[in-house]
This record gives C-alpha cells, structure tokens and sequence, in this order.
C-alpha cells in the first residue's frame, strides 16, 4: 500500500523542519529505519517544496501490508510529532499514481 500526505511548513520553522529531516537522513537513520520496520512501512519520503512564497511538504510511504501503530515510548518518535506538530499543518491526502523501484525489474 502506498500514502502520501501534502503538509504545509509554517514559514517561521521552515529551517528547523529541515534540520530535523536531515538529522533523521544522517545521524538517526538507523534508528528511524528500525521504527518504520516496526510500523511494516518500507520506506518514507518527505520532500521538501516552494510555490510562490510558501513551503510545502509531501509524505510519501510504502506500507508492506497493514500499517502498525507508532511505538510512542522511542524518544525518536515523540521527537517526530512534537516537530510535526510544531512545524507543519497537515493540509490534504495526496494521490500516489505510481512508485516503481529497479528492483520491481525481474
């Protein structure tokens, strides 16, 4: 299963919102990866947008069946909601029309 989500970046928090992604890209990464194999979720995308003077996110995850609950006692995952909360405004589900990856090629 795939799901994307569009998220607005409050303009006031656009560079934290970015420092936290690229901790979670570089040294928590592995911590990350562990949760998400927790969750069932394969991979997680955010990617990072302008249009005219505002910052837009998408959230992109591929879910290897039904997506697990968030284990809210990891320190990595209070740290992602209170950012998430801090720093964006949720503002529609986002269609995925396709996710094709090399190694889909048999």
């Amino acid at each position: 299963m795939k799901k994307a989500v569009l998220f607005r970046i409050k303009t006031e928090f656009v560079n934290e919102w970015k420092n936290w992604c690229l901790q979670i890209e570089n040294e928590l990464k592995s911590e990350a990866a562990k949760t998400l194999a927790e969750e069932n979720v394969l991979q997680e995308i955010s990617i990072l947008f302008k249009v005219n003077e505002d910052y837009y996110g998408l959230g992109f995850m591929d879910i290897n069946g039904e997506l697990l609950s968030t284990n809210m006692n990891k320190e990595i995952n209070i740290k992602h909601k209170e950012m998430k909360k801090k720093c964006i405004e949720y503002v529609g589900d986002a269609e995925v029309l396709y996710s094709v990856k090399s190694t889909d090629f048999k």
